[in-house]
């Protein structure tokens, strides 16, 4: 099937095609084994009327050779994969030096934290919450909440409630440090 895969739909549309393509090659696959297990099956009651009880011994010599023949099959596989591991690749030999992200053209001599806050580059944003993010934060979740079937509400309130009061602490302890430290270093 060709589309021409100049807008979204087009593309999406290709993928789902191609998708179902596979799909119905699966089915018929399954489909396909079903059936010659079934025949197997067949073969094997049939095959087991007609020889007895020498057939025991026949299937086991078949599934012996079988067996055999598949595991020098996986062996000759396992060693093709284990030579092409041990085979080197061409690795190149000159290393690429980078330039640094800071070059300082003047005489003053930064701290390990001014070097760390400038190596995070131009566009770092410094980190500012509004003063009441967190009371935002609880009626933007109590309007979701409200939205909920009534018997889930109180178990989701509890759930908000136990993240927001993690969440404060967190805030109050690290997040303040950090940016004051930010801040102070910025300055």
């Amino acid at each position: 099937m060709k589309v021409p895969n100049t807008s979204p739909a087009a593309k999406f549309t290709q993928r789902k095609t191609q998708i179902l393509r596979i799909k119905d090659e699966l089915k018929y696959l399954y489909m396909e084994k079903q059936q010659l297990n079934t025949k197997l099956y067949q073969l094997n009651l049939l095959l087991a009327n007609t020889w007895g009880n020498s057939w025991q011994h026949i299937q086991h010599t078949i599934n012996r050779k079988l067996e055999m023949e598949t595991k020098s099959i996986y062996q000759r596989l396992d060693n093709k994969l284990h030579n092409l591991s041990q085979q080197k690749t061409n690795t190149p030999r000159a290393h690429h030096t980078f330039h640094p992200r800071i070059v300082n053209n003047t005489d003053i001599s930064f701290s390990s934290k001014e070097i760390g806050l400038l190596e995070k580059g131009p566009k770092y944003n410094l980190h500012h919450k509004k003063e009441n993010w967190l009371t935002n934060l609880a009626l933007e979740a109590e309007t979701a909440i409200s939205l909920l079937p009534t018997t889930d509400r109180e178990y989701f309130r509890n759930r908000v409630s136990d993240h927001l009061h993690k969440l404060k602490l967190h805030d109050e302890t690290n997040a303040q440090r950090n940016h004051q430290s930010e801040h102070r270093t910025m300055k």
